[in-house]
């Protein structure tokens, strides 16, 4: 499964309503101990300078709000490949930022497309979206942010954890060194639960990031009422 499969996948579940209530009203809506890790370091490396940010499969936007809130002055892009969940973001951020809202531009579509149109980024952001793509097409993404970053550019993406709740439902496709993809019963899209995370450390090294501790959390009620949804996170440094 390619990403663009798993994307129509995704706009088809969206669009008929299969996702509804997915992290709303859970601690993980507007904000995560990665999301929170991504922005200190975002400030220590940056300290307040205006640099751009953009966020990959920003789904329903909450976590492009707070990257908003919590930077200054920067133009952020907030990607989600739906147009009309796209759309929904744009309503989120006049709703919340009021007058920040005009920091934030939409861009629907396809994510290298988008990348490949980005001017120059400080932080790359992909909150639990790169389990849907292949090493190779991880491997464009970094590639393609890599070229727009300075020095101390940062790159932060979450994936499924291997103890998550959609693990168990659905069957295991492929076993590959960092956990096993398994295509979902319930939308049929492919997702990796991480099991290693060296394997995706070294994909990032490859580009010139350096990552530093890995950050695992869970948030209960996410996909599956009463049952916990884990993640693990790699924030990676850019070197000089």
């Amino acid at each position: 499964m390619t990403r663009h499969d798993a994307a129509a996948g995704f706009q088809q579940a969206y669009r008929g309503n299969l996702y509804d209530g997915f992290s709303h009203g859970t601690p993980g809506q507007w904000t995560t101990p990665f999301l929170e890790a991504t922005l200190a370091v975002h400030q220590e490396q940056f300290q307040g300078s205006s640099v751009g940010t953009l966020e990959g499969g920003a789904g329903r936007g909450y976590h492009s709000v707070t990257i908003v809130r919590n930077t200054h002055g920067g133009h952020h892009t907030a990607n989600e490949y739906d147009p009309a969940t796209a759309a929904g973001i744009t309503a989120l951020a006049k709703q919340h930022l009021n007058d920040d809202s005009s920091r934030l531009s939409v861009v629907p579509g396809d994510l290298v497309m988008c990348l490949q149109d980005a001017g120059d980024l400080g932080l790359f952001y992909a909150n639990s979206v790169l389990h849907f793509f292949s090493p190779d097409e991880r491997d464009e993404v970094y590639g393609e942010v890599a070229s727009r970053q300075p020095a101390g550019g940062l790159v932060a993406v979450s994936f499924k954890g291997y103890d998550d709740a959609l693990r168990t439902r659905g069957q295991v496709v492929e076993q590959t060194a960092a956990g096993p993809i398994v295509r979902s019963h319930d939308d049929g899209i492919e997702r990796l639960f991480v099991s290693q995370v060296d394997p995706l450390i070294t994909e990032l090294s490859r580009h010139g990031y350096a990552v530093q501790r890995p950050i695992a959390w869970a948030i209960p009620d996410y996909n599956m009422p009463g049952e916990d949804s884990h993640f693990v996170g790699l924030i990676g440094v850019r070197g000089h």
